[in-house]
């Protein structure tokens, strides 16, 4: 032991290194390392050796603070012998790392496009795509098994080698299929490889995994699935229709905040909002609904309670609920609105509805926001046509543009204080 101690004090001169350097290192192993030697417990061991690189670290950075300050106060007449090192500490090494992933995200806006998973060909998805006029300064990367690389060509390609299908079981198919094009869509949102992600693909997956990889923003208890939905005078933001099939009072009151800002960033300054319930009046609904009302009195433009047959006056701009009603009634809208389009689509009356059809029809309306994660994330129907994808492209980039991100987490800080 007495010779592993002693071999910890004795110190190589390193002709190359420094004086200032070497005096570090003697110093660093006499005042912290040594005890190291002596103990065998693991837990003593592993703090000892974070004492010792938080020790080296700060003396380092003592040493080049004094060197700038001689420098400084000697006009560079030091001898190089005795100049210290330029190290870099490993607490501030993240720094010049964050500083480029920001330069990236700000140089550079690519919305990403999982081709595999829902019903339209991927094909005919890549056409309609490449027709699409997108605003300046967003460009498009597509994500699809390789035999599609080919015909992205003069999109940018990214391959991946499976796909998540509609019937897969979700968390059993993210542990399988690590590199699903659902799955490298959502580690490039991760990693600043892009700013959006668009994708018809399973939901179940696409939501958990999101959770997962991407996380929460601060102080948001759970993401929700935002739609627009068309009313009579102005499309209608409605959430969560489908992330979470049960929510609490307070998740409810975050799903009004987080839809009031998604709006906000629409050129909406004020938007009007509403609590989905069986009446309007005050007392009704279940308990959590009638906790959601009182605390909603607080949050400006709450109109109150609001019934599924008045949500489509166009009065409102947020309509709030939990994901197991939201669901029902995204989907029950959808489908009395493809009966009524499938009942008046006659040869003769046909062209005086075609605009009808365009705000009404479910497969090419742009698909639903998983807000409160850190990244646009865009889910389309399973069964969105090729130009529901591309209306899907279009509001992802319209949220970079209007950095809904940064106004959903200044509302946020608006709340706290």
């Amino acid at each position: 032991m007495q010779k592993k101690i002693r071999a910890v004090h004795t110190t190589r001169k390193n002709p190359k290194m420094p004086l200032l350097a070497q005096i570090a290192t003697s110093l660093a192993s006499l005042t912290v390392f040594a005890p190291l030697a002596a103990t065998t417990e693991t837990g003593r061991s592993k703090r000892l050796k974070h004492e010792r690189a938080l020790a080296v670290s700060c003396f380092v950075e003592f040493l080049d603070y004094f060197g700038r300050f001689l420098t400084s106060n000697l006009g560079g007449n030091i001898p190089m012998s005795i100049r210290p090192p330029k190290f870099e500490s490993k607490i501030g090494s993240k720094e010049p790392k964050n500083r480029q992933k920001m330069k990236l995200l700000t140089s550079s806006k690519t919305v990403g496009v999982d081709l595999m998973g829902g019903e339209a060909s991927p094909l005919e998805v890549i056409k309609a795509l490449k027709s699409l006029a997108l605003p300046s300064g967003i460009d498009l990367i597509l994500i699809g098994t390789p035999e599609w690389a080919p015909f992205a060509h003069p999109l940018k390609f990214r391959a991946a080698s499976e796909v998540i299908e509609m019937d897969d079981p979700p968390l059993l198919a993210l542990r399988r299929k690590k590199d699903a094009s659902l799955c490298v869509g959502i580690r490039m949102l991760k990693e600043g490889q892009i700013q959006g992600f668009v994708s018809s693909g399973n939901t179940g997956a696409l939501v958990s995994y999101a959770k997962i990889a991407l996380s929460t923003l601060p102080h948001i208890l759970r993401p929700a699935l935002l739609a627009l939905m068309p009313t009579k005078k102005k499309p209608m933001a409605v959430l969560d229709v489908g992330a979470n099939l049960q929510a609490k009072a307070d998740h409810l009151v975050q799903f009004a905040w987080i839809g009031a800002a998604y709006q906000q960033a629409r050129g909406i300054e004020n938007p009007a909002i509403g609590l989905l319930n069986i009446g309007s009046e005050a007392m009704k609904g279940t308990s959590e609904h009638r906790l959601a009302y009182a605390k909603l009195q607080e949050q400006p433009g709450f109109r109150g309670n609001v019934e599924g047959k008045s949500a489509f006056e166009g009065d409102l701009d947020v309509l709030v609920t939990d994901g197991f009603t939201g669901n029902v009634f995204l989907k029950t809208a959808e489908g009395v609105a493809s009966f009524i389009l499938d009942q008046i689509a006659t040869e003769t009356i046909q062209s005086q509805f075609g605009d009808l059809q365009k705000r009404l029809h479910y497969a090419e309306y742009p698909g639903a926001l998983l807000a409160g994660v850190r990244g646009i994330v865009i889910k389309c129907h399973g069964y969105s046509t090729a130009q529901g994808i591309t209306n899907g492209v279009r509001h992802a980039a319209d949220l970079i543009i209007g950095d809904f991100l940064g106004r959903l987490q200044n509302h946020w800080k608006k709340k706290a204080t």
